[in-house]
């Protein structure tokens, strides 16, 4: 996001004033009514194939001798179970999902939604798995810059782990077993970053149908999670910005043009007026949603959700920015409403998240006054707003 915007999200967490008691009252899970949809998983991903209990753990090309190890610690702090398949986001410690909300006993930093249930990091960058009401830490990510990346419609869930080895290690865990989470590859050196727009990054960038992208030494590659299979996408990728998703076999790559869109970047179609460093495809890879700064020497501007399909047709979005200080897309909910996370103009200090029918452009509230007293809301994209 920009910098602009960044700063109007803190602002804004730090503004609100609920009254005291609600988070407590949302952990009793009684006061929000959300409409029921599909589930939203990271930055949205494609329904896909869960991988073999036992992933290939082969040797780290960069110069670590082992695969990292998970630590083996529970908490009980979590006592109810969370549903799957609905419209979640978290504040402090709380996921909530629906009319439920769960205490999961540390600071949700970033999180992403499975099948299965949820994975989420803390500031300490500890990585935990909540299935069925259980917290266990499974690994670790940086603290400064945690990404979580999920598989729509399965139990996968990858990030990078910079703490356990050498070098940084890419990892994978299914939320479907017991197994613990399974070095998944890579090349990779010491010296590489985990900031997205640095200029050597490990990063992660989507997990889709069974298959891993991530960028390594050798650029942008994908790696088939159940046969270890490898396919260099972009040699050319020099950081955690040049693709942006990947949906049904379709990937959103960034340029110096903007935004193309298709299986391979040499048969990439622009999408016309695309200029952005963020942007969620659609389930099946039909459309980007992303955001635009719209500037207001009156007003002082507002940030504009928009979803342009991948035939380049303009999706018109029906959410009134004369009352908006932003609008951003953040994923999914199915191939045909993207979620949006809106907020009123400055004194008004509300969040709250909305579901856009991009076939019609109607745009239905899911939860209002999402968040909690000076909590930052956090969504299911895996991802730190900024």
């Amino acid at each position: 996001m920009t910098e602009k915007l960044r700063d109007l999200l803190h602002d804004r967490a730090a503004g609100v004033d609920f009254a005291p008691d609600d988070l407590d009252a949302l952990v009793r899970a009684g006061d929000r009514r959300v409409r029921r949809r599909r589930g939203l998983a990271a930055g949205g991903a494609l329904a896909a194939l869960a991988v073999a209990a036992a992933l290939v753990v082969p040797a780290l090309s960069g110069g670590g001798d082992a695969a990292p190890e998970p630590t083996d610690n529970r908490t009980d702090t979590a006592t109810e179970t969370l549903p799957n398949g609905g419209v979640s986001w978290a504040t402090s410690s709380v996921i909530l999902a629906g009319d439920d909300a769960l205490d999961v006993g540390h600071e949700v930093s970033v999180y992403v939604a499975t099948t299965h249930g949820y994975v989420f990091a803390d500031p300490e960058g500890t990585v935990y798995s909540v299935v069925d009401g259980k917290v266990d830490a499974i690994g670790r990510t940086d603290e400064s810059e945690p990404h979580l990346v999920a598989d729509d419609g399965s139990s996968l869930v990858g990030w990078v782990d910079f703490s356990s080895g050498p070098a940084p290690a890419f990892m994978v865990f299914d939320q479907s077993t017991e197994a613990e989470p399974a070095f998944a590859g890579g090349e990779t050196t010491d010296d590489m970053s985990a900031a997205a727009a640095s200029a050597d990054p490990a990063y992660f960038y989507a997990i889709d149908d069974g298959t891993a992208y991530w960028r390594d030494a050798r650029g942008a590659v994908a790696v088939d999670l159940e046969t270890q299979d490898t396919e260099l996408v972009d040699p050319d990728a020099v950081d955690g910005l040049d693709i942006l998703d990947v949906q049904n076999g379709v990937i959103a790559f960034r340029d110096g043009k903007g935004v193309a869109v298709g299986t391979t970047r040499e048969t990439a179609v622009q999408l016309p007026g695309v200029v952005t460093d963020s942007g969620e495809l659609s389930p099946q890879g039909t459309a980007f949603a992303f955001y635009v700064d719209v500037p207001d020497p009156e007003n002082g501007g507002h940030t504009e959700a928009r979803v342009v399909g991948v035939d380049g047709s303009a999706v018109p979005l029906d959410i009134a920015s004369a009352t908006l200080s932003f609008a951003v897309p953040y994923g999914w909910l199915d191939d045909d409403t993207v979620a949006v996370l809106s907020s009123g103009p400055i004194e008004a200090r509300y969040q709250s998240l909305l579901g856009c029918d991009v076939a019609t452009g109607e745009c239905e509230m899911t939860v209002e006054n999402a968040g909690a007293a000076r909590a930052q809301i956090v969504l299911p994209n895996g991802r730190l707003l900024r």
